[in-house]
């Protein structure tokens, strides 16, 4: 990064007015008309920007300025020729922290940002629609094209020296030992310094857990994780074709979501309420998400033992 860019940077990140704008910027760049709907949450996501360098500071904004709810519905059938949702909701915790990671059918963590004293549906995590997938990210609500939907969040497992210095190599994540943060990502922070930074998100219990008694005994025993803006739930569509087929590159060139430099997830086309959200993982395969081996029927496909993909930029 060159010294005008960099000054350039911290400019941007220096005050959340400015923030503002660079997100108004990004919604207007990619769209000619405009939903002002959307625009209206740049001062919550500006706030939250501010903030997302710390995972301390961030997690305090919960209740403030975004929050994680339970949510269950379920759709019934009733005599008359018409659906109805039953629907219950309670706040995941204090500082929006969970432990569990299985989700019974009907139930989903929804993210909230708050806008004009009001609780606004931004996007939940449920079970994936990828094969022998854990849990994924989904919309709750269309986001038009450019759209900010939230930011990466987490400890730094790994810090450059110098603020506008180049993304770590291989070399540099190796002797970080990164290996054993299989969600972690490369970011810039405020003052432009490259960050690896890991999520740590809740993690499906082991096989050897899945009696009742020990997923119970788990559930005491595993600490609660923030969930953040679940952001690293996201999935990688590719993972469930093989390198060498034509699907795998339809889907590796066209994601509905990219991470920017600053950690921010933005949306790369217009997406609709309940689409589930994919990035482009450019790292290896893991198996730390203990997902059981399936084998997919599709002559393209082939059994993963994760949802995820390790990222490195």
């Amino acid at each position: 990064m060159k010294k005008e860019e960099l000054e350039s940077w911290k400019r941007t990140y220096s005050s959340v007015r400015n923030i503002e704008f660079e997100i108004d910027f990004q919604i207007r760049e990619n769209n000619e008309n405009i939903d002002e709907h959307q625009l209206s949450f740049t001062q919550t996501l500006a706030n939250l920007c501010f903030s997302k360098d710390s995972p301390d500071d961030f997690i305090q904004q919960h209740g403030l300025l975004y929050r994680w709810v339970w949510r269950y519905e379920q759709l019934f059938m009733l005599d008359e020729p018409c659906t109805v949702a039953r629907h219950m909701e309670s706040v995941v915790s204090v500082m929006g922290q969970e432990r569990n990671s299985v989700l019974p059918k009907g139930w989903k963590w929804m993210l909230q940002l708050l806008k004009e004293n009001k609780w606004w549906d931004w996007v939940y995590v449920k079970q994936s629609t990828l094969p022998n997938a854990n849990l994924g990210l989904f919309c709750a609500r269309h986001f038009t094209k450019g759209s900010i939907l939230g930011y990466y969040v987490g400890h730094t497992i790994y810090v450059a020296e110098e603020e506008g210095g180049a993304p770590p190599s291989e070399e540099e994540l190796d002797a970080a030992e990164t290996e054993d943060s299989p969600y972690a990502i490369s970011v810039r922070d405020k003052d432009g310094l490259c960050r690896v930074i890991d999520p740590d998100p809740v993690e499906p219990i082991d096989d050897d857990e899945e009696t009742e008694q020990g997923a119970a005994a788990a559930g005491e025993q595993r600490p609660s994780t923030p969930l953040y803006m679940g952001m690293h739930y996201m999935n990688n569509a590719c993972i469930i074709y093989r390198e060498d087929t034509t699907r795998y590159e339809q889907v590796k060139a066209d994601p509905n979501c990219q991470v920017l430099s600053d950690g921010s997830v933005q949306c790369t086309k217009k997406l609709y309420k309940n689409d589930e959200l994919f990035l482009p993982y450019r790292r290896k395969e893991t198996t730390k998400t203990k997902a059981k081996k399936k084998r997919v029927e599709d002559d393209e496909r082939k059994p993963r033992a994760s949802s995820r993909l390790k990222v490195r930029k």
